[in-house]
């Protein structure tokens, strides 16, 4: 949100510098940057043009006569509403444009020199306007130097969602108050009312969707353009002025913050207005030019005949305020901010109004925000209101009191104020203070939707005290009873490991299509109730779409060498004989993708042995033992005999999401199922030996249907304490080798911390350890 500076004055004469504002509204939760209003040009002058004539052989160029005050210049200019006696930007050699980036220096055109250029506001950088040269009023004087700075510095302030009570120049001066503690000026333009009422009849199908509804009457106005100086208060804050009674009510909405609505009373069919919801899908034609379908989310504002307005979001052409237009009705409601966010969400639309609708509005200020923008249409678009307001308000809302604990609230912010620092602080903030016996009851300002426990008044105490000015607690006590075990310490633990491994963490949607959930699993899924788009239609069952996604954005824009992982929850529903159970679990998905390797010296590409390496090594971290099986082309992470998780590449997976890439690999492991086996031990540091260590080498011919993994197993069962590790060096297979069969090459390493192994002692586990596979395997030693 933009707020101006010169704006924020009219409202309370702070003292504050640049800085000190900045660095005030940020520490007080709103994080801001202030930006000063400085010229994007340097060295332009006012000139008047006192002839023009054609440049030869040209058939649009024309040399121009310029009084600059001491002197004359001639430019040639090529803009077709260039003529005498009309006052003009001139920049003369030296001059700047593009914040310093492009400097003007006399040049020859058409054989004709042209000492500098007449300039357009697009050059100025002022607007987009570049259709001719800029064209002054008479009040400036010729020679004089020209810039378009007016003080309007502007602070650009990201609001956090519960604060829309600061969505508008009111709220922001509220805060500034707090930070010098003087009074703001909240008054209004007072207005004449005529002898007529406000003859129309409204009526309210569902008081949750809209509590509060209030419209007046303004007869013979005229619209025209806005006067200077709301034109100009308009576009400080970036945006565009439209006519006089826009401009009012968009002036009132930044104002106050309570967004209003002008309708052409003409175009009101049988001076009646109905707030409801169709159940037909409506097709309506915005304020904008688009033509937008509308559903039974929509809370539609509707005279006797049709649609004229979506409720808190934008108003319809068929209503809309013309330049004939002579009668208003002005619309000041309060709309639920659930049905207006819904509603917004669901037509992928947001403008001024919904954004502060959706954030809550002051339903108290409807009166006071209609009566401003009465009086300021009749200041600058004249016209006569009606001597009554129509006020729909069926159940008027209770006012907010809050219990405030003094000793909780230095306890739970560990400070030590007394009740008189925290009741002053509490009145800053405009509450009620009601002093009891043993508490205090605040009532809470209308405006402030985001203070509904104690808790909240505990925040208000601290942000206006100041964070900083909090103490630093130099010690803790507590009970031993509430250190809870950290249920994400494996998680954690996994982040760690493959962030020192090279993988960045990426987060992506919980939330998929329904092309997306079929990738994995086309059983039955959980399905939003009210998705915002058939995009977000079920909560996710896997992690990798998300990944997919990323790894598709990162080849598109010429990445082609990276891992990622991320660590989520998924979802499934698990169907029962009478019911429907849904199940949550915590999944790793990892992602490679690693066509970069441009090394020469080094061809090999990045393989899946290359992911079960990286693998292995999380598992061998955890002291994990887990066991690769290759089933139907997949290969499953299995432990005790369980699948927790699985490799693939895009090859195994059907989707268009990611073409041609088959060497980009994912893999995802149940998180909660590897919790059951993990034992968080600390890690043991062993010296190592002082003593030699002995190799040996075995090759087995042995059948496929055996796993490594058994083999390895039974291998360091037989060896005993003296084998150290066993490993695979080589796998083998061959045309003249039984197809069910393969050659495995391992090695065998043995050592003892106390002694030198002698030769004899290892050919005897060497046999011991032929024997058993023998036994076990029915392998042929080789």
């Amino acid at each position: 949100m933009i707020v101006s500076t010169k704006w924020l004055k009219e409202l309370i004469d702070y003292s504050l510098t640049p800085e000190e504002l900045e660095s005030g509204l940020t520490s007080l939760g709103l994080e801001c940057t202030y930006k000063a209003d400085v010229s994007s040009f340097s060295g332009i002058v006012v000139g008047k043009i006192l002839s023009v004539s054609k440049v030869e052989d040209s058939d649009h160029l024309n040399l121009c006569k310029v009084d600059i005050g001491e002197t004359t210049v001639e430019i040639v200019c090529g803009a077709n509403n260039v003529e005498p006696e009309i006052l003009v930007p001139v920049a003369l050699p030296g001059a700047t444009l593009d914040n310093g980036n492009f400097t003007i220096k006399k040049a020859k055109i058409r054989g004709v020199v042209s000492n500098g250029m007449i300039c357009s506001e697009k050059e100025l950088g002022i607007s987009s306007n570049h259709k001719g040269i800029m064209i002054f009023s008479e009040h400036h004087e010729i020679g004089s130097k020209f810039t378009d700075s007016k003080g309007n510095d502007i602070v650009d302030i990201d609001l956090t969602p519960n604060r829309g009570d600061c969505f508008s120049h009111l709220g922001v001066a509220r805060e500034i108050a707090l930070l010098e503690n003087i009074s703001i000026n909240q008054s209004i333009k007072s207005f004449e009312t005529g002898d007529f009422d406000t003859d129309i009849q409204i009526e309210i199908d569902n008081i949750d969707d809209c509590p509060r509804y209030a419209a007046r009457v303004i007869k013979g106005v005229n619209v025209k353009p806005s006067p200077d100086w709301l034109r100009e208060k308009i576009e400080s804050i970036g945006h565009k002025s439209i006519n006089n009674i826009v401009d009012a009510a968009n002036y009132i909405l930044f104002h106050f913050g309570h967004p209003m609505h002008t309708f052409d009373l003409d175009k009101i069919k049988n001076n009646k207005i109905n707030v409801k919801k169709i159940k037909d899908k409506q097709n309506v034609m915005c304020l904008d030019g688009v033509t937008r379908s509308t559903t039974k989310d929509h809370l539609l504002i509707c005279d006797g005949e049709k649609p004229i307005a979506i409720a808190g979001i934008m108003g319809l052409e068929n209503s809309s305020v013309k330049d004939n237009t002579t009668n208003i009705l002005i619309e000041s409601a309060y709309f639920n901010p659930i049905t207006v966010r819904k509603g917004a969400k669901q037509l992928d639309l947001s403008t001024d109004a919904s954004k502060r609708f959706e954030r809550d509005t002051d339903i108290n200020m409807i009166i006071k925000s209609l009566d401003a923008l009465t009086g300021l249409i009749c200041e600058i678009a004249g016209g006569e209101p009606s001597k009554n307001v129509v006020d729909i308000y069926p159940k008027v809302k209770e006012k907010n009191i809050i219990d405030f604990d003094i000793d909780n609230c230095n306890a739970l912010l560990g400070t030590s104020l007394n009740k008189k620092d925290m009741i002053n602080i509490l009145n800053k903030l405009s509450l009620e203070v009601l002093e009891e016996r043993k508490s205090i009851k605040c009532t809470i300002p209308s405006y402030r939707n985001d203070l509904e426990r104690s808790v909240d008044l505990y925040e208000e105490i601290a942000r206006v005290y100041g964070y900083d000015n909090i103490p630093i607690a130099e010690f803790f006590s507590g009970s031993y009873s509430s250190l809870k075990k950290d249920k994400n310490l494996l998680s954690k633990k996994i982040s760690n490991m493959l962030s020192n491994s090279g993988f960045n963490e990426h987060f992506s949607n919980s939330l998929l299509s329904e092309k997306e959930m079929m990738l994995f699993d086309d059983s039955k899924n959980v399905e939003i109730a009210n998705p915002l788009s058939s995009d977000m239609q079920f909560l996710r069952n896997s992690i990798i779409p998300g990944l997919i996604k990323a790894v598709e954005f990162n080849l598109n824009h010429g990445n082609l060498d990276f891992k990622l992982f991320e660590v989520g929850e998924v979802h499934k529903v698990i169907n029962t004989n009478k019911t429907s159970r849904y199940i949550q679990n915590s999944k790793l998905g990892i992602a490679w993708c690693c066509f970069g390797n441009k090394n020469w010296k080094n061809k090999n590409k990045f393989d899946f042995f290359d992911v079960k390496g990286e693998i292995d090594l999380i598992f061998k971290n955890l002291d994990v033992n887990v066991e690769y099986v290759n089933t139907n082309n997949e290969i499953q992470l299995h432990l005790n005999k369980k699948q927790i998780g699985f490799i693939k590449t895009m090859d195994d997976i059907d989707s268009n999401l990611l073409k041609n890439k088959s060497e980009v690999f994912f893999a995802e492991i149940n998180i909660d199922q590897l919790k059951n086996n993990y034992v968080n031990n600390r890690t043991r540091i062993v010296p190592p030996s002082q003593f030699p260590s002995v190799n040996r080498d075995i090759s087995i011919l042995i059948s496929k249907t055996f796993s490594y993994s058994e083999i390895k197993n039974v291998i360091s069962n037989t060896g005993g304490d003296l084998l150290k590790q066993v490993s695979l060096f080589d796998l083998y297979v061959d045309k003249d080798i039984d197809k069910d069969k393969h050659s495995l090459s391992i090695s065998l390493e043995f050592a003892s911390n106390t002694r030198t192994l002698k030769d004899k002692e290892i050919d005897d586990l060497m046999d011991r350890v032929i024997q058993v596979l023998k036994n076990n395997f029915k392998i042929t030693q080789r």
